[in-house]
């Protein structure tokens, strides 16, 4: 499916769970995806998002679970809470680096996620941000990361070692719980608060 070109925005649930569209080529004006917009299509196997596209609202791709791929454009700035949560073919997402801030459950539960990169931009990952990813093995932390949200990385159970910059100042509760074959920490001197 291919949008007109004079299309800005996406409200919310304006195609939620359409469970036989596959491909999806937004607009190059687009700026905002709103809410649920695209939430439980679950055949949708492919989307091209615009350079244009500044907010991915609040569940926006939640439950798409032949989504295999995710490029954000360097022109997001935000990533809505549950955004991607339960896309289960998911194995690659880039982050841009014009992101602030990873939301909370933001990729929850995107069981065939194995690496991910936060960008210079962010300084905190929000709550369960990736709570539930049983395949993640690698995550890169930017010198910019202070805040790890509360179960952030909860039952991340293949993440095995992390590293964390000398910013990192809080680790909330629960953020490494469940992390079954993690078997080095090395928490930085700047951290003041382990939850």
């Amino acid at each position: 499916m291919a949008l007109p070109n004079l299309i800005t925005a996406i409200d919310m649930f304006a195609f939620a769970m359409c469970d036989r569209l596959t491909i999806l080529t937004l607009p190059s004006g687009l700026t905002h995806i709103g809410t649920s917009a695209f939430c439980q299509c679950t055949a949708l196997a492919r989307v091209t998002l615009p350079s244009s596209l500044e907010h991915v609202g609040a569940r926006a791709f939640q439950g798409c679970t032949a989504l295999a791929l995710v490029t954000l454009p360097d022109s997001v700035v935000h990533l809505g809470c549950s955004a991607f949560e339960g896309c289960t073919a998911l194995s690659e997402v880039r982050l841009p680096a014009s992101l602030t801030y990873v939301g909370m459950s933001s990729f929850r539960s995107c069981t065939s996620l194995t690496a991910v990169a936060v960008p210079n931009s962010v300084e905190r990952v929000g709550d369960s941000a990736f709570a539930g990813c049983t395949a993640l093995r690698y995550v890169t932390l930017s010198e910019s990361v202070r805040n790890i949200g509360r179960c952030a990385f909860e039952d991340c159970t293949a993440l095995q070692s992390i590293v964390f910059p000398p910013s990192l100042t809080c680790v909330d509760p629960a953020a490494f719980s469940g992390c079954s074959r993690l078997v080095e920490v090395a928490l930085p001197d700047s951290v003041s608060y382990l939850g």
